[in-house]
């Protein structure tokens, strides 16, 4: 790895189905089946988009890949592990920051890489 290494940044997040998801109120805290995206890139210009499950352990089914689980929903808690998560992700070049940040995230590209 290079002295330089590229850090993602996280640009932006959206639910869609809770908009906007940084005010929203689930009825229960501990009933959370949801996804959210992410835009990941590493200057202000522009990023990729990764998406990411988030779930209670009641709507956990099979695999879970790209899947976050959490006991209880507390947005700032949620935002604060997704950070802590891309922020690991460093590397030489953007090709290898994504192949690390979709061993967590559904990247948008991956099929066509």
């Amino acid at each position: 790895m290079s002295l330089e290494s590229l850090k993602p940044l996280l640009l932006s997040y959206d639910c869609a189905a809770h908009d906007p998801i940084d005010s929203w109120v689930p009825p229960l805290d501990d009933d959370i089946d949801i996804w959210l995206t992410l835009n990941i890139g590493y200057d202000l210009h522009g990023g990729d988009h990764f998406k990411v499950h988030i779930v209670t352990p009641n709507h956990l089914k099979g695999a879970a890949k790209y899947t976050l689980v959490i006991h209880r929903y507390h947005f700032k808690t949620i935002l604060h592990t997704l950070t802590t998560m891309i922020d690991s992700c460093t590397g030489d070049d953007w090709p290898e920051v994504t192949q690390k940040l979709s061993k967590h995230f559904y990247w948008e590209y991956a099929e066509s890489y």
